[in-house]
């Protein structure tokens, strides 16, 4: 028995795309997340669904794998399976293919659930997830480590604002791209796309807090490390590999 795999067919706005008219790693996840979104909606198990049971699904870990990222007007077909859980984490995989079937991107991602008002994890039960046809698993599958990493003196400070925090009370995790992306100068993101990318989601950020995006570049190794903290804790490390 396989978790059932949802697909949905989208064509590529001219707004969700960057001065390349490439698809922008930001507009990419939320895209994936509205066909997700969708699969759970039909299921009554999508976020304002939870949140009127004061639960909230979360992401903690991305591992992206990029060939290329789709493009302006392009149709694509864009899939998502709920595979796995166990007591506190769902495993969720998406994929991008072109219309020849060919795949641009695969997504492998952790969630977790989450108690609003305590913001606080809670135990996944197989009545939630039975649903999607996700597999319990007795342990954790294994997702890549992000290498810690010592930043200069290269800060650059964020704003959060009201339009940042999403239905679950906090920064939507597609922000953190952006910002990331941002501390990089725009010769480097022209002569240079993105391969993979890994980022963990350590603390929250919500409405008030102020923080700042570090990165350090390895050159060598077309790599680039990134950090978004605030004064008290770390809240996410991405690393970014470049082609």
């Amino acid at each position: 028995m396989t978790a059932d795999i949802y697909t949905q067919r989208h064509n590529v706005p001219f707004f969700f795309t960057n001065k390349n008219s490439e698809m922008s790693l930001s507009s990419m996840l939320n895209f994936v997340l509205l066909v997700s979104e969708n699969q759970l909606n039909s299921l009554h198990l999508d976020g304002e669904s939870m949140v009127e049971k004061g639960l909230g699904w979360v992401v903690t870990q991305y591992h992206i794998d990029i060939t290329r990222m789709p493009k302006v007007n392009e149709e694509i077909d864009i899939s998502t399976q709920a595979k796995s859980y166990n007591k506190f984490f769902c495993y969720r995989d998406f994929w991008i293919k072109d219309l020849e079937g060919n795949e641009l991107v695969k997504i492998n991602s952790i969630f977790v659930l989450i108690d609003i008002k305590k913001r606080s994890m809670v135990k996944i039960t197989p009545e939630i997830v039975q649903p999607l046809g996700s597999i319990a698993l007795t342990g954790m599958e294994k997702f890549p480590r992000i290498k810690k990493t010592d930043f200069e003196d290269n800060k650059r400070d964020i704003h959060i604002g009201y339009y940042n925090i999403d239905i679950n009370q906090h920064v939507n995790n597609s922000y953190y791209f952006d910002w990331a992306l941002d501390n990089l100068d725009i010769d480097f993101l022209n002569e240079h796309s993105i391969k993979t990318v890994d980022i963990k989601y350590e603390n929250e950020l919500v409405y008030g807090d102020n923080p700042r995006s570090f990165v350090k570049i390895d050159e060598k190794e077309l790599l680039t490390y990134h950090r978004i903290e605030t004064e008290e804790k770390k809240n996410a490390e991405l690393i970014i590999k470049w082609k």
